[in-house]
């Protein structure tokens, strides 16, 4: 079989769709990330992460401050091109694009940069100092 682009888009839905389940029933989160593919093979990155928004919530509590940025933010719903987001994690190791935000509508997941943040609403605690 020889896989187009199209081929892995369909592929990418369908699997999404039965992992979400099978994460649902475990308590898990699982999340697709870039696909790289040729005539004969098809390679996703796949992240599972145990259950419990405490972890990132926790995560954000500790490195917030670090990044110039409240703790109280985490959770913050902003609008971004026209789209509802939620701030539900941060990249401490990531040097710009550090914050973890889930679109309302379909639940992905996608990174920005603290400048972009700000720009939508969040608060910048270096502004005021």
């Amino acid at each position: 079989m020889t896989f187009t682009r199209n081929d892995v888009k369909l592929m990418r839905e369908e699997l999404e769709k039965e992992l979400d389940k099978f994460a649902a029933e475990r308590g898990i989160k699982i999340t697709f990330g870039n696909a790289t593919y040729n005539d004969t093979e098809i390679h996703f990155k796949v992240d599972i992460v145990g259950a419990g928004e405490d972890n990132e919530r926790e995560r954000w509590a500790e490195h917030s401050k670090y990044l110039g940025l409240y703790a109280d933010d985490y959770g913050k719903e902003i609008m971004l091109n026209g789209d509802l987001y939620k701030v539900v994690g941060i990249k401490p190791k990531a040097r710009k694009n550090c914050i973890v935000i889930e679109q309302m509508s379909n639940k992905k997941r996608y990174v920005i940069s603290k400048d972009t943040f700000v720009r939508c609403g969040g608060k910048d605690l270096w502004a005021a100092i």
